[in-house]
């Protein structure tokens, strides 16, 4: 029988991880042959997904976070191979956020890399928003704005703890803005400070913003947050930080759907599973049951 071929798109931490290296090189020939491209710019990881020669792969591999699965999604629609090659995750991401919600955790490297080869196989929900597939949430306004100017080294030096840094700076100067919301029996409009549409239960450094999200319900989970008094975003901000918070708190919005709206009076920061865009609208829509995720259940 021939060795399963393996494509691993790694992020530079992944690639940085001695560890790792060394995990793929003894699996090697062993059952498995491993193909190890590393991610140098945006997008990278999305053309070798697309190109031809990962349609040879058995299975990928996104070793990073939120924005490299994400990438390899991409390029398997693009690709037209959504449905036909399987997908596995080793969390190497600043917040790891799908990882959390399909209780995928940070582990040893050929723990990470065992479940994801041998792991139980799902059929996920993947997202979309205009012409972008997601996997995870995309979010607007302060919180992505926080997460955009969240510098590199930051990131790098305090991992989650850095998005809380700069979102503090930005509490002082809170502004919503003009947003109407649409959705199968629904509609929102007035002045919002962020939003978050998910397909996985959490984000923003994983804080559960929704947790009724399912990767496997066919449904998107719309969260507004509208523009409120100080007072209240503090105790909005307290709720999601507690580990056992259950339920929507008060003053926020939530809703349901397999389609949502977004238009806005004034160009919003959005935030795609990791990659900072700007828009005055967008389409939401979900492609249910679309991708084979091997290494864990669609919810824990």
């Amino acid at each position: 029988m021939d060795d399963q071929r393996v494509l691993a798109i790694r992020n530079a931490r992944a690639a940085e991880d001695q560890a790792l290296e060394a995990a793929f090189g003894r699996l090697h020939g062993q059952g498995y042959r491993f193909d190890l491209p590393t991610l140098s710019h945006a997008g990278d990881g999305r053309r070798v997904v697309a190109s031809g020669d990962a349609a040879h792969a058995d299975l990928i591999l996104a070793a990073g976070g939120d924005g490299t699965l994400n990438e390899v999604v991409n390029g398997l629609y693009d690709a037209g191979r959504l449905d036909a090659i399987p997908v596995g995750l080793l969390p190497y991401g600043t917040g790891n956020d799908f990882a959390t919600g399909c209780g995928i955790a940070q582990a040893a490297p050929e723990t990470m890399l065992a479940r994801a080869l041998e792991g139980v196989a799902s059929q996920v929900d993947v997202g979309r928003a205009d012409d972008r597939c997601f996997m995870n949430a995309v979010s607007g306004g302060v919180g992505a704005e926080a997460t955009a100017e969240t510098p590199r080294w930051l990131k790098d030096g305090l991992g989650k703890m850095a998005y809380f840094i700069t979102g503090a700076i930005k509490a002082g100067n809170l502004e919503g803005k003009e947003a109407v919301f649409e959705a199968e029996g629904f509609h929102w409009s007035g002045r919002m400070l962020g939003f978050v549409v998910a397909n996985g239960s959490h984000a923003g450094g994983n804080v559960r913003v929704s947790p009724e999200a399912r990767f496997d319900d066919g449904l998107l989970d719309l969260t507004i947050f509208p523009e409120r008094p100080f007072r209240d975003l503090t105790e909005i901000a307290a709720h999601y930080m507690l580990p056992s918070a259950a339920g929507i708190p008060d003053g926020v919005v939530a809703v349901r759907s397999a389609e949502v709206t977004l238009r806005a009076s004034d160009t919003l920061h959005i935030n795609l599973d990791g990659e900072p865009l700007r828009a005055t609208g967008m389409r939401f829509g979900v492609l249910p049951s679309a991708l084979c995720f091997q290494g864990a259940q669609p919810h824990p």
